[in-house]
């Protein structure tokens, strides 16, 4: 089942499972329910995830982006994940990475990942998806935030 993200009567982001988005003002959303890849990937590097791109204005604030997901590996014993870089540096200049240990091929596992940019930090962020093994990496469910904090 997808995660639809939407607004609730609080005024605060959910998803369709009651999970919160984020705590702050929403700046940017991208929410992408279902799977998307399988991405091939090398060991220790990126493939960008079609429409996984959140745009942070130039403000006065720090922002915080954050996304959560569930990602899997084709080969077992692998460790799938996320990573987020700006747009203009691409992923060997990342701002975060996070992925986990798949011990059977297919087997999804939940990662999140986060950073807070320093204030007037505008431009785009693309989430990855990220290996430490070769292989596909298929994401499912990713939810991408930008919040003023």
């Amino acid at each position: 089942m997808a995660k639809d993200v939407f607004l609730d009567e609080d005024g605060k982001l959910y998803t369709t499972y009651g999970e919160r988005v984020g705590t702050g003002s929403i700046i940017d959303l991208v929410s992408l329910p279902g799977d998307h890849g399988p991405y091939e990937v090398e060991p220790l590097t990126a493939a960008p995830i079609d429409g996984a791109v959140v745009e942070v204005p130039d403000v006065d604030q720090t922002v915080y982006i954050s996304a959560k997901a569930e990602v899997w590996h084709s080969e077992a014993s692998a460790f799938p994940g996320l990573l987020l870089a700006s747009t203009g540096v691409g992923p060997s200049g990342y701002i975060d990475a996070d992925w986990k240990y798949a011990g059977l091929a297919g087997l999804g596992v939940p990662v999140k990942l986060w950073a807070y940019l320093p204030p007037h930090s505008g431009g785009l962020y693309q989430v990855y998806a990220y290996s430490l093994n070769p292989g596909e990496v298929t994401v499912s469910d990713l939810v991408v935030a930008a919040e003023l904090r």
